[in-house]
């Protein structure tokens, strides 16, 4: 690499914002912690580079202490503690000895199939043209992605959020206020042709492990400003209204189900996991139900539930059987609303158990097919949208059964 950053920082904690386990700490191949070989590699690929572990307070003197003392020896490594809810405070505070005109590095914990070469061509970009930063385009795989920052810029946009009514939200992710906004500027890098059918299979090999159980929603435990999952079910509530009968299908444990029935007359969710549906059932509202159903094969009558609400299912599934299976136990003029993992290389998907992962426009043509689309927005990450772009890490989708499609 022919410019050296001045320093590298490795976003990483052991709750997620969900409240559950964060996935950086489970063990990807070799049986290491995800976060220890992101942290490996950059140490390897620019030595003598600071490498900064940003986790926060609520984890110190706890497991990252052990992926410090794993890597102690491979070069200059440290662990930053603070702002439990603020990443931006957290790279602030570890670059407070940086100068305004340093870039520094920023990568997720979890995301250990980032790519050196893409780095170095992001980061000669920003030094190149003084970019605030850069980052990869916003449906590119999350898990081989990273950021480049200006330093200067991270601390005016900290003074620019001090009275924003969004402050939090984007304190965990700041590289989205820096391009929406024209104080800022940024650019997206695009390497599309460094990206090949056989580097995606080898990072969905890679990263089988780290996937191979489902993600753990604790409300009780979340951060609420970056909690990504329970804002897709507040994205779903605006179109749901009490005299509605609403079906949360693919459920999990049902914690969306709940936020559902604060706004319907009643709600059913339903799960293929007898063990889900058994944890769901305790202690539930009363115009709220939980049964075992195969989503693509539901138990309902034809034109049974107004709305049909559906998160993280789509990539799982045969998309059109579980299309057909929806629009048919919907009213006429009925709602289906659906999140799903946006991806242009949604062909071999990183994540194992994902079987397809759609582009913006994959996601349309095939909601399309039996729907008629209402509202398509791309959801960046954390609680980030912006109207009008489809483009982002996840989709939301809205469509309506018209009766005579």
């Amino acid at each position: 690499m022919a410019q050296r950053p001045a320093m590298i920082l490795i976003q990483a904690a052991s709750r997620a914002w969900s409240g559950g386990q964060d996935l950086c700490m489970r063990l990807a191949q070799g049986h290491i912690p995800a976060v220890q070989q992101t942290a490996a590699k950059a140490l390897a690929t620019w030595p003598g580079i600071p490498v900064v572990i940003i986790a926060p307070e609520y984890d110190r003197g706890c497991e990252l202490e052990q992926v410090k003392e794993a890597l102690i020896e491979n070069g200059n490594i440290s662990i930053y503690y603070g702002f439990d809810a603020s990443p931006l405070d957290r790279m602030l505070a570890a670059t407070e000895s940086c100068s305004e005109e340093d870039c520094i590095v920023r990568i997720d914990g979890l995301h250990f199939g980032w790519i050196p070469d893409v780095v170095a061509g992001m980061y000669e970009l920003a030094i190149g043209k003084r970019l605030d930063c850069v980052k990869l385009p916003d449906d590119f795989p999350a898990q081989i992605s990273s950021d480049i920052y200006r330093v200067g810029a991270l601390r005016k946009m900290r003074a620019m959020l001090q009275y924003h009514p969004d402050s939090a939200v984007y304190a965990v992710h700041p590289k989205y206020f820096m391009f929406f906004s024209a104080e800022f500027t940024c650019a997206f890098f695009e390497c599309d042709d460094i990206i090949d059918d056989t580097y995606l299979q080898q990072c969905r090999e890679a990263f089988a492990a780290v996937y191979d159980s489902h993600i753990n929603v604790i409300l009780s435990a979340q951060i609420a400003s970056g909690n990504q999952f329970s804002f897709r079910y507040e994205l779903a509530q605006k179109y749901i209204s009490k005299s509605d009968v609403v079906l949360d299908i693919a459920c999990a444990t049902g914690w969306g189900t709940r936020m559902l029935a604060e706004h319907a007359k009643s709600v059913i969710g339903g799960d293929i996991e007898p063990a889900s549906i058994a944890a769901a059932s305790i202690d539930i509202p009363s115009n709220v139900h939980f049964q075992v159903e195969d989503c693509l094969a539901m138990s309902f009558a034809d034109e049974t539930f107004d709305v049909v609400v559906s998160c993280e299912t789509l990539e799982h599934v045969d998309a059109a059987a579980f299309l057909q299976e929806c629009r048919r136990v919907l009213k006429p003029n009925g709602i289906l609303v659906i999140s799903t993992p946006q991806n242009r290389f949604g062909h071999i998907p990183i994540t194992i158990e994902h079987t397809h992962e759609f582009s913006a426009k994959e996601l349309r043509d095939v909601c399309g097919s039996f729907f008629h689309v209402i509202t398509q927005q791309g959801l960046k990450q954390g609680r980030i949208l912006k109207d009008g772009d489809p483009l982002g890490a996840s989709s939301f989708i809205v469509c309506k059964k018209i009766a005579d499609d």
